[in-house]
């Protein structure tokens, strides 16, 4: 399945989402594997970078 996360709050809906479900779900991009019920998001702001955890 091709999933698309294009802005910070579609990645939130979607961990909010994968948070229901029993078990384990994880996303892939070539090598990289993350836990897609622990994400964090890097946001720029002005001239900072913020750190949240979706």
């Amino acid at each position: 399945m091709d999933i698309r996360l294009g802005s910070i709050d579609v990645v939130k809906d979607f961990v909010n989402t994968v948070n229901r479900i029993e078990g384990e779900v994880f996303l892939s991009s070539g090598r990289y594997v993350i836990d897609a019920k622990y994400m964090i998001v890097f946001e720029k702001r002005g001239s900072a970078l913020q750190l949240q955890h979706c």
